[in-house]
């Protein structure tokens, strides 16, 4: 346990002076390994439990979700969504707020990070906003909180990430982040009318003729049909969720290229590159995180924390109640996959003890260390909408604490009435 507190003590020590996580998750480990008297072990080990971390065939989805969303950032996907979603829900208060919020939420059934879809869906409805006379703060506030979406909407990289790592059923946490991930969007939905109605925002009384709705709706049918086929093809078992990816990248390409027009063939080489560039910052927090895990098996941790809690309580609601406020503000100074990666084979003894689902218990993670993205001082998807709209992240953090309050309902509401996560499961497995 001694050589645990020094890991965390000097990573967060890292992570505070600036150091990026992954190196600071690793020299944490490497801090922990002397500590715990392993100061005779060669480095080669140490390379080769990293490389072990990402010699993984689901892994490769990662890097092909990341270029699956490039392409239909790029591809003109994401305006043909808007515009057609601008019709639905252009005579409501607050409309754009909504149209940027149903926008994230179809982006996650093809593009898997949160990023990606607050960047394909945020750079186009933010300057119709402000052009509308929104206030920014809460424009992006609202932005941001989509994105929470698109780690629990399949297909989900987390949800790759987790299953690898505690090994899960991909395909059972892609269909079980279905109702969780629907539930927290029509959430946010809700928020963002009644937060526009008391910042009195209008309603656009554009009328639309029967033809402009068809165009619309015409236009933008194959980018509607994209999360349908992915996913329809993951759970019925035609692909997996790493196959899915490859043809998501294809069907992307297509579109963009041959249907839409919009991409050239210098822009392929950019996305790749700039996918590869992201992929790989993953890849080495996951390479990084292996070696933790590695260490903390070595150390027993896990057999202590399952004795602590053994001591603590004897109930799994109890239990899960003390993990999510844990989980809550370890999100706030931790992305998602590191968190992912370090805590998982922690806590897999421990929930295992109390008779809690590897598989049940990942939505939740996934669900609460979703709020992360939004929270400082990490917040990654916090402070690229903050970017885009041009407002400081502590305004929009603040702004957007009443969709953090539906989010943290929703969680537990799944802690409470686990069949909200089982429901669709059930179904298919």
């Amino acid at each position: 346990m001694e050589s645990f507190v020094i890991f965390l003590a000097v990573m967060l020590v890292l992570i505070i002076f600036g150091i990026p996580i992954a190196y600071s998750i690793a020299l944490g480990t490497l801090a922990m390994m002397v500590s715990a008297g392993m100061t005779d072990v060669p480095i080669s080990i140490v390379a080769q439990k990293m490389y072990t971390g990402i010699d993984s065939f689901p892994l490769l989805a990662v890097p092909l979700y990341m270029l699956a969303g490039n392409l239909m950032e790029r591809g003109g996907m994401s305006e043909r969504l808007v515009k057609l979603l601008s019709i639905v829900f252009g005579k409501v208060s607050g409309g754009l707020a909504m149209v940027s919020i149903a926008g994230c939420m179809f982006f996650s059934g093809i593009s898997g990070a949160a990023t990606a879809d607050v960047a394909a869906i945020g750079g186009v409805t933010l300057p119709m906003m402000k052009k509308k006379g929104y206030p920014m703060d809460y424009a992006a506030a609202a932005v941001s909180t989509a994105g929470v979406t698109g780690p629990l909407i399949p297909p989900s990289i987390q949800m790759v990430i987790y299953s690898v790592t505690c090994g899960v059923s991909i395909g059972w946490l892609f269909v079980a982040g279905f109702v969780p991930g629907i539930l927290v969007g029509v959430g946010l939905l809700v928020v963002a009318y009644f937060q526009a109605k008391k910042l009195g925002l209008q309603p656009d009384n554009i009328v639309y003729s029967k033809q402009e709705v068809w165009t619309a709706f015409k236009e933008s049918f194959l980018t509607l049909l994209a999360p349908i086929f992915i996913i329809g093809a993951i759970v019925s078992g035609v692909f997996t969720a790493t196959e899915a990816a490859a043809v998501a990248i294809v069907y992307s390409f297509i579109l963009g290229k041959f249907v839409y027009k919009e991409l050239s063939w210098n822009d392929i080489g950019e996305l790749i590159v700039s996918a590869m560039v992201a992929a790989s910052t993953v890849m080495l927090l996951v390479a990084a995180s292996a070696l933790t895990a590695w260490m903390v098996a070595y150390v027993q941790l896990p057999a202590a924390i399952s004795v602590f809690f053994a001591d603590l309580t004897s109930s799994p609601l109890v239990l899960l109640i003390i993990l999510n406020v844990f989980l809550f503000f370890w999100g706030m100074i931790m992305d998602i996959t590191p968190a992912i990666m370090l805590l998982g084979p922690i806590l897999i003894p421990l929930l295992s003890r109390y008779g809690i689902g590897l598989d049940y218990f990942g939505i939740i993670m996934i669900t609460n260390l979703s709020i992360g993205l939004v929270t400082p001082p990490v917040g990654t998807v916090l402070y690229v909408v903050s970017n885009i709209a041009g407002e400081k992240p502590l305004k929009v953090a603040k702004a957007a604490i009443p969709f953090i309050l539906i989010m943290i309902i929703v969680l537990l509401l799944m802690v409470l009435f686990p069949d909200i996560v089982y429901f669709i499961p059930n179904l298919f497995f």
